[in-house]
């Protein structure tokens, strides 16, 4: 690694540690008693979904499997297992995008990303993880073998067995050979994990767990979260969220329909897609989720053709980040006033994911402006 990528390890390194110290000593890190909860009730046959005031507040909603893979975390001590937790989020994200990226690329989109993490990442959540592996899913298909194929089905199931929407990522395998082959290990490995708490509890307690599971996701999926889906709410539309999400995946699906040719960068920007569209169109999303969204918006701006425009869009959106971080955070004291930063974030990401979709397309003017100076340059040589 070069001095500069070094200095970001380092980065990644200190946001970990510095948001141990904030959840676990100046706050109660709530999220992450409930993921270290999780193994312990797992493990007594307890219902993982139901209310535990003695361990936590609120409710658990991943997986009977997240519950287990939760182990090594809930027998180590509080303070321990929580900066292990936190460096395990950041420093999987750094390497998905050291893995991603090279050269400059790199270096940029490490600095967009752990500015990302530290203005809206906090509480210990999973969601830098996720987003991870994700990414990791992408380089993994990249190699084209039965083992990236591997890779990505486990990297795409461990996401999809904490919260659902990381199987949206199972898409970027479309349009690749042997695609087919690919959903069948993604099949076999999504089996293999829902199974894996029978290591832990008898499976007939595993089967309640899974029925108590689809019944609060099926609760949450009315929910608008912090999305584009509230977005909507507040302009009038009060009808189910199916329909506008069955249009944002025609959306984000078109570019396999229209577009043939498909390079390294065309796939980057639709691997950035993915990440921001698993954010917008999320019932439960919230404030710490947009870094799905911000992440993807890095690898958007480091590989599209750069703009005064694309400029502008980051710019915007990253002075939008902090108002909207302490809105949320102020625990009412905004009253009224504070989903308005929060869903200017919204409107940011939303406008730069349609651009990213018409950047895929080729229809963006910058794009083919780029192109034909291109063009023109090159005929100017040939003629010389």
């Amino acid at each position: 690694m070069t001095r500069t990528t070094w200095l970001l390890f380092f980065v990644f390194v200190a946001t970990a540690v510095i948001a141990s110290y904030f959840c676990g000593f100046s706050q109660q890190c709530n999220n992450f008693a409930i993921y270290r909860s999780a193994f312990i009730n797992l493990e007594a046959g307890s219902n993982l979904y139901g209310q535990h005031p003695g361990a936590h507040w609120d409710l658990y909603k991943y997986s009977p499997t997240f519950a287990l893979l939760m182990a090594p975390f809930a027998v180590l001590p509080f303070a321990t297992s929580l900066l292990l937790w936190n460096l395990l989020n950041g420093l999987m994200l750094f390497a998905a995008i050291h893995l991603l990226f090279d050269g400059k690329q790199r270096a940029v989109a490490l600095v967009l990303v752990v500015v990302a993490m530290i203005v809206s990442t906090d509480g210990s959540q999973v969601n830098p993880l996720l987003a991870a592996l994700i990414i990791l899913a992408f380089v993994a298909l990249e190699r084209g073998d039965v083992r990236g194929h591997v890779l990505a089905a486990l990297a795409i199931g461990l996401g999809t067995v904490t919260k659902i929407f990381p199987i949206a990522a199972a898409i970027l395998a479309l349009r690749r050979r042997s695609s087919m082959r690919f959903v069948a290990i993604l099949g076999a490995m999504l089996v293999a994990l829902l199974a894996l708490p029978l290591l832990a509890t008898a499976g007939g307690t595993l089967a309640r767990q899974y029925r108590w599971w689809f019944a609060i996701l099926n609760h949450d999926v009315r929910a608008t979260g912090v999305s584009l889906l509230e977005t909507l709410t507040w302009m009038g539309y009060r009808r189910s969220n199916a329909l506008p999400e069955l249009l944002a995946l025609f959306v984000l699906l078109a570019p396999l329909a229209f577009v043939r040719e498909w390079d390294l960068s065309r796939r980057r920007l639709f691997l950035s897609s993915v990440l921001m569209y698993v954010v917008l169109f999320n019932p439960q999303a919230e404030r710490p989720s947009f870094i799905f969204a911000l992440t993807g918006i890095a690898i958007w701006f480091v590989t599209a053709p750069r703009s005064p425009m694309r400029i502008a869009f980051v710019v915007a959106t990253g002075l939008v980040l902090p108002m909207a971080m302490t809105a949320d955070i102020s625990e009412g004291a905004l009253g009224g006033w504070k989903h308005l930063p929060l869903q200017a974030l919204v409107v940011c990401c939303a406008s730069i994911w349609i651009l990213t979709q018409l950047d895929i397309l080729r229809l963006s003017p910058r794009w083919v402006a780029v192109e034909t100076v291109d063009v023109a340059r090159t005929a100017e040589v040939e003629l010389a």
